[in-house]
């Protein structure tokens, strides 16, 4: 599983690793627009890349309701850790 991580995919999940998470809100429709990154990210926000680390297990979400609004929190994951620190 850990060989298939791009250098892209890792070095999202190292940001993930050193505290950064990502919200997004969930509208009305059911889209889920990215509101804030807490931390700063090393480069730029990359969708594809967030979708495979998402695809793959390697980070998580959980879900709350703040003033009526799903928000939805992605971190690194259990799984996500054990490929990080065996690759660092």
């Amino acid at each position: 599983m850990s060989s298939s991580v791009t250098n892209e995919a890792l070095r999202m999940l190292s940001d993930f690793a050193n505290g950064a998470c990502i919200n997004f809100y969930v509208t009305p429709e059911g889209e889920h627009v990215r509101e804030k990154t807490c931390k700063r990210l090393s480069k730029q926000f990359d969708k594809r890349t967030f979708k495979r680390l998402q695809d793959s297990g390697l980070i998580t979400f959980s879900s709350v309701y703040h003033c009526g609004i799903q928000w939805l929190q992605y971190r690194i994951s259990t799984k996500g850790w054990e490929v990080f620190n065996a690759r660092t």
